[in-house]
């Protein structure tokens, strides 16, 4: 892919990343990489949703003008920050034993509409195991604690656990680029 199909107001196709910053890494994270007062915030908002999910949808590249939390701003400008362009971000709030089972828990794909850039998977609050299936076929799992940040290719399998902490509890970011189902890249 040559520079020339970049557009402007929009945000270097993944295919851009995979061809420019080799070699092409389809998952890779770390413990403590998110910025405690943003997580604890974010963690915060969490704990006091009346719902188990709320999904945001806003501006690339600045999100500012449109009626998110000013904690999502901050959390999306930290996600282009590190080459990883987002428009969507949503919280959920897991807790083991419940009556509502998460599809997360089961090996899949995210939606569609997220499979042009890469993947954010922010562990807010809680532990869990996630278990990836990268495009050789070799299976990663990967500890997710508090303030551990997953990227993750958005064609590539994956599951979570049930959190594994005391308390059965954790809290998570996702953030990815939505863009129309379809669309020409």
């Amino acid at each position: 892919m040559s520079t020339e199909l970049l557009r402007p107001n929009e945000p270097p196709p993944y295919q851009f990343y995979k061809e420019h910053l080799p070699p092409q890494i389809e998952i890779f994270g770390g413990p403590n990489f998110f910025p405690d007062e943003l997580c604890s915030g974010l963690a915060q908002i969490v704990a006091e949703m009346p719902e188990r999910k709320q999904r945001f949808d806003f501006t690339w590249p600045d999100p500012a003008g449109d009626d998110v939390p000013g904690l999502i701003t901050e959390a999306a400008h930290w996600a282009n920050k590190h080459k990883t362009p987002v428009n969507t971000a949503i919280l959920k709030r897991y807790v083991a034993g419940e009556d509502y089972q998460s599809r997360a828990y089961e090996l899949h794909q995210d939606p569609e509409e997220f499979g042009t850039q890469r993947l954010v998977l922010v562990t807010l609050f809680g532990d869990a195991e996630l278990t990836a299936v990268t495009g050789r076929g070799d299976t990663v799992k990967l500890p997710c604690g508090p303030r551990g940040v997953v990227f993750l290719a958005p064609e590539i399998a994956h599951s979570i656990t049930e959190p594994l902490n005391p308390g059965g509890v954790r809290y998570l970011l996702f953030m990815g680029f939505r863009s129309p189902v379809n669309a020409a890249p």
